[in-house]
């Protein structure tokens, strides 16, 4: 929404005190350190590029929403596609359109590279890169296996329906090369 910023609320007066520490060194008004934090303040340019950004931020998310659903009516079909559930009760604001498409995710991007489409696997777990890897951890099969299987999809307001069209007809053909279909 800020160019690499973001915008957050807290209802709740001590959590908005503790974030606004977090994003200023950990320090409190008084300059005091408090707590472990980092630079996270935006600059002017940054704060008014958001400002901005919110006088469309609903049409924006409304547009994320139906491509999402655009790809869910494509692939969900699939019993081998599998889409993130929001809860009834909830109000989504997508920034990534994920499938978990199990052992075919590389092949899947392979095909999509191949016609010029984007894709990036969806964050491995956490205790499998490099630099966490010699932490013990208990057993994460469902952790792992989502992390071998998630495939990030291209999704921004100004794709076009008919190009989230040509992605999905991709991914259903590549699907149905590994089905031998």
């Amino acid at each position: 929404i800020s160019a690499e910023g973001a915008l957050v609320v807290l209802s709740d007066g001590d959590a908005a005190e503790r974030f606004a520490q977090l994003r200023s060194y950990g320090m409190d008004r008084n300059g005091i350190s408090r707590q472990r934090g980092l630079n996270a303040k935006l600059s002017e340019l940054h704060a008014g590029l958001g400002l901005l950004s919110l006088a469309g931020l609903d049409e924006q998310l409304a547009r994320r929403r139906a491509l999402i659903g655009a790809y869910r009516g494509a692939l969900e079909h699939r019993a081998d596609t599998r889409f993130q559930r929001t809860p009834a009760d909830a109000t989504s604001t997508p920034g990534f359109a994920v499938v978990d498409l199990g052992e075919r995710r590389d092949a899947v991007r392979a095909a999509l590279a191949a016609d010029g489409v984007e894709s990036r696997p969806y964050f491995p777990a956490l205790h499998s890169m490099p630099r966490l890897a010699h932490l013990p951890h208990a057993p994460l099969p469902v952790t792992e296996r989502l992390g071998r299987g998630l495939l990030a999809l291209p999704l921004y307001s100004e794709l076009e329906s008919s190009a989230v069209e040509g992605i999905c007809a991709v991914v259903l053909d590549e699907l149905h090369t590994v089905d031998g279909k």
